[in-house]
């Protein structure tokens, strides 16, 4: 009786145990493609981060140089009120002492005119000789030119120095018009750096939770990684996008025949030949990011078919956040093609399909048509390879 149970649990053992590694194995491919995921979305935030913090940099740097500005032109205005405090002042004072001449000017006329109660002719009959006469209107006549040179001297200098204040005063009014312009481009500088700063912390705190969630996707990926390892010592575990090479594509035959076998022959995975919208290797995203497109872009209609790029097995369908639905097949010597923004999926895991066979329709996004894409990889014992290097086109 005690065989029988020993038999029972060992064929249990046996039955369920590769159920269980299979079923980790679809998880740690489903957690490789999450880590990717989290990893770009990580170093997308962090590469934005950066971003504001030099536009921020940049704000700080603009404000100085307008208080700086300010400063300059409110000092600049205080010398130009000065001056034209003084010159308003001077000018004040020479019209105070043209009408204080005034007067003193239309005495020496009455006196010289009339003398008390004399007219001008009086001067002529009160000369007691020509020579008498002569100096007397000498006299007379250099008193009045002296007064009139003083006068003309005075009505001079009033004339430039009205010009003057004008001209200072039109300098205060520009001063003035400037430094409002300044204060109003401080005032936009603040209101724009308080808005980066918002955009900061936002985008620090969904770059906390990217973080977050990258080390949960990782130490998911650790434990399961670990599960397979201990559970399945025979073969090594299953790691369909791990670009450190450190595990191979799972396969129940040797490794030593695995290697032998021939590579599938690729097709291109729509019905029909269509533009690459985003090649493979290092490119520029809308937000002008750097990432690394590990394949390529493709673009669809909304008639397009998606086929299998060469024989294989399905390994993983599912839907993913970023990737939308998505299918992962394994083929021969190690490889394995990746489709992604996926519709409809009409293949189950486990399934072995055809070069050609049809898998999925594609996507199409009913906002914005033309940005939608099928997005294929091809991989080699878990490397990205560069599909247009490897895809036979057929005529």
């Amino acid at each position: 009786m005690s065989d029988k149970r020993i038999i029972l649990f060992t064929f249990l053992f046996l039955l369920i145990l590769p159920s269980f590694a299979q079923d980790a194995k679809e998880d740690i491919s489903d957690l490789e493609l999450k880590r990717k995921q989290a990893e770009i979305l990580l170093n997308s935030s962090k590469k934005k981060e950066n971003e504001i913090m030099s536009r921020l940099n940049k704000i700080k740097d603009e404000e100085k140089e307008i208080k700086v500005e300010i400063e300059f032109v409110n000092k600049r205005k205080k010398e130009i009120s000065d001056k034209l405090a003084a010159k308003t002042a001077e000018k004040n004072l020479l019209e105070d002492k043209i009408q204080k001449r005034r007067p003193v000017v239309e005495k020496y006329l009455v006196y010289i005119y009339k003398r008390k109660n004399w007219d001008y002719s009086r001067i002529f009959f009160d000369s007691l000789t020509f020579n008498q006469f002569l100096k007397k209107y000498k006299v007379m006549k250099r008193i009045i030119k002296e007064e009139l040179v003083f006068l003309d001297s005075v009505k001079t200098d009033l004339i430039e120095l009205r010009k003057l204040v004008a001209e200072i005063d039109s300098q205060e009014k520009e001063l003035k018009d400037y430094s409002k312009e300044l204060l109003s481009q401080q005032t936009k500088l603040k209101d724009l750096k308080d808005e980066k700063t918002k955009l900061l912390a936002r985008v620090r705190s969904e770059k906390e939770r990217l973080e977050k969630r990258y080390n949960k996707i990782e130490e998911d990926y650790k434990d399961l990684l670990s599960i397979i390892k201990k559970d399945d010592k025979k073969e090594k575990a299953v790691v369909l996008f791990d670009d450190s090479a450190k595990f191979t594509q799972k396969e129940n035959k040797p490794e030593a025949e695995k290697e032998n076998e021939p590579a599938p022959k690729f097709i291109w995975p729509l019905g029909r030949k269509s533009t690459i919208i985003l090649p493979y290797g290092q490119q520029y995203n809308e937000f002008n990011t750097l990432f690394n497109n590990q394949g390529i872009d493709i673009s669809i209609q909304p008639q397009d078919w998606v086929l299998a790029s060469a024989p294989g097995k399905v390994a993983y369908k599912g839907e993913m956040s970023g990737l939308g639905k998505l299918i992962i097949i394994r083929h021969s010597a190690g490889y394995t093609t990746v489709y992604t923004y996926l519709e409809d999926i009409f293949v189950r895991i486990g399934q072995s399909v055809k070069a050609g066979e049809k898998l999925a329709t594609c996507l199409i996004h009913a906002d914005n048509p033309e940005k939608s894409v099928l997005h294929f990889e091809i991989r080699k014992n878990g490397e990205t390879l560069n599909p247009e290097n490897i895809i036979t086109v057929e005529e």
